[in-house]
């Protein structure tokens, strides 16, 4: 399932694409189909980012022209220049992250001027119900470690200069 609608981000033949945290590659995939001029997912699981990388050769990578790369890296470390993207998207990925604004630094960081920054995280009732129901769902190595409060993540990301 998207969770970012690529229908409501202007998306142009020139734009970069960065996809942080993105798994098994719904969004770099749906960003693909897209007329942009680059998409790259980034995450650090090796068997999701091996998966993304199957099903884009399965599925996709004869519907598009768009290049697409699969990397391996750490949303508080991105292996790329400032600025280097139009439109970066971070899925389901800030809740697993203790110092999650130092990652929206990094997206920031990577993110250039004037360009869309596409965050999404579980909704808070839901999130809430699945912690009390199970301690390993949150207790887990990688599991979530918080539950965002809508305007708590919407002020972190705009005192780093988004709308």
């Amino acid at each position: 399932m998207e969770t970012i609608d690529f229908d409501r981000v202007t998306l142009t033949p020139g734009m970069r694409v960065l996809d942080v945290g993105c798994g098994e590659g719904r969004h770099v995939h749906a960003a693909a189909l897209e007329n942009v001029a680059e998409v790259v997912g980034l995450d650090l699981e090796r068997e999701s980012l091996a998966a993304a990388r199957d099903d884009y050769e399965e599925y996709i990578a004869g519907e598009t022209d768009v290049p697409v790369t699969f990397l391996s890296g750490d949303a508080l470390r991105l292996p790329f220049e400032d600025g280097a993207f139009d439109i970066v998207c971070c899925t389901e990925v800030l809740e697993h992250i203790p110092d999650y604004e130092a990652a929206v630094d990094e997206l920031r960081r990577v993110c250039a001027p004037g360009g869309t920054l596409a965050v999404s995280v579980p909704r808070a009732g839901p999130e809430r119900i699945c912690w009390a129901l199970s301690d390993e769902y949150h207790e887990v190595e990688g599991g979530h470690v918080r539950i965002f409060d809508r305007e708590e993540l919407r002020a972190a990301i705009e005192r780093r200069g988004f709308r």
